[in-house]
């Protein structure tokens, strides 16, 4: 479901330009409530974030607490997954991104595996493993609700619970995390890839967690290093040398150690 104003579907930058006309917004799919809001002409922005919070069931809601997980939907998104894969192993810098991920992590952690899942992965992917896996994930105790607009804290309180009241309670369990490398010793791995146009470098280690005490001084120090046009890995590697179109660092933060990465 999604809000429509005016008769047409309002997404990403058209939703924040100025409205001159009456604004309906409706809840779809079951509408049995419909929020009206007036902006007058010349109003800069949105009407108020209750205006648009349908006091009964919406798309939102719905779409959590009741997925129905169409079975095109569901092949649709498996085949666009699949083209993805198929070009990203044509480009060298995708494909040194994924193998720099399977070489680091041992073969038993989530972190060693591509993020939106490999060709054995995706193709043996069905409706019923969708299922089953929103069934244990999604629910009540592991979600965070932000709400931002014109409405207390209280009102959105009370039109958050009357809207997901129906949902499944509880918190879904912690999968292990597995974090550690694949090897104690320094290692090179080269990805033949025939008829490459450049070659790409990755260098790296296991890095720390986001909740890790020196975040922030990590950060500062990853600023100097190669988190800025103008750190040092890039003014020696570029500037000073000519080796490359640019060199970087940054660190992938993670609930467990990320990555990081010199590239």
């Amino acid at each position: 479901g999604h809000a429509q104003c005016d008769g047409q579907p309002r997404f990403g930058p058209a939703a924040s330009r100025p409205l001159s006309r009456p604004l309906t917004c409706l809840t779809t799919p079951r509408l049995q409530r419909m929020a009206v809001s007036y902006v007058p002409p010349g109003h800069p922005g949105l009407p108020p974030a209750g205006a648009c919070l349908a006091l009964g069931p919406s798309g939102v809601d719905l779409a959590l607490s009741e997925p129905a997980f169409p079975e095109r939907e569901v092949e649709r998104l498996k085949a666009e997954r699949l083209a993805e894969i198929l070009q990203l192993e044509t480009e060298p810098r995708g494909l040194a991104d994924e193998k720099f991920s399977e070489f680091l992590y041992s073969p038993e952690s989530r972190y060693s595996k591509p993020d939106e899942g490999s060709t054995e992965s995706v193709s043996g992917l069905s409706r019923a493993d969708v299922q089953e896996f929103y069934r244990a994930r999604y629910r009540t105790g592991s979600t965070t609700v932000i709400v931002t607009g014109d409405i207390s804290a209280d009102d959105a309180r009370a039109l958050v619970g009357r809207a997901f009241q129906g949902w499944a309670s509880g918190s879904a369990s912690s999968a292990k995390l597995i974090t550690a490398s694949r090897s104690s010793r320094k290692t090179v791995h080269i990805v033949h890839k025939q008829d490459a146009p450049q070659s790409e470098l990755r260098v790296g280690h296991v890095g720390v967690p986001r909740k890790h005490p020196k975040f922030f001084s990590t950060l500062v120090m990853n600023a100097v290093l190669g988190g800025l046009f103008g750190s040092r890995i890039n003014l020696n590697l570029r500037e000073v040398h000519g080796y490359t179109y640019g060199a970087s660092s940054y660190y992938d933060w993670r609930r467990g150690a990320g990555p990081f990465r010199r590239l």
